[in-house]
């Protein structure tokens, strides 16, 4: 995967809202074929992401009037609804897969607790704790999800704690 940032020229029909900003992320064959169908959602909650982060910092969000035009509007409490929906049923949740994953991965590969401990910005006995979490149950289905690309999880419940 190759990453790649410009400031192209804006396009006319948000002119009035200023210039923009572009990243463009370059898979090869074989990287979309591993990712297949799950790239769309993801690179949706990574829309997420970065809206609500706008959206609580400036107030507002830009969002397309039906017209195919964004516009800049106020957040509401739907906003917010889709924001929540969004970062704690599906994005959390596939990330703490993805971590525990690699956490499994950096075990399986000989990695220690002292890296594990650096990596994760924590005490030593803390990655311990959360290594053997980890390594001493099967991988659920959040973690599969990171390493087979199937079964797609179903939503967490929204009252679920996610750590």
């Amino acid at each position: 995967m190759q990453t790649t940032y410009s400031n192209e020229p804006t396009p006319p029909h948000v002119a009035a809202m200023g210039d923009h900003f572009t990243v463009t992320l370059h898979f090869s064959t074989d990287e979309m074929r591993v990712l297949g169908a799950g790239l769309a959602p993801i690179i949706m909650w990574l829309a997420t992401f970065l809206n609500t982060l706008i959206s609580l910092r400036t107030g507002w969000a830009e969002r397309d009037n039906g017209r195919g035009h964004l516009t800049r509007q106020s957040v509401d409490a739907d906003f917010w609804y889709w924001s929540l929906n969004d970062l704690h049923s599906h994005l959390l949740p596939h990330l703490r897969g993805l971590r525990d994953a690699a956490s499994r991965a950096h075990h399986g590969a000989g990695g220690s607790i002292n890296n594990l401990s650096l990596a994760l910005g924590v005490a030593k006995s803390t990655a311990q704790y959360r290594r053997d979490q980890v390594v001493g149950n099967p991988p659920d289905n959040y973690e599969r999800w990171a390493t087979d690309g199937v079964p797609q999880p179903p939503a967490v419940n929204l009252t679920q704690d996610i750590d």
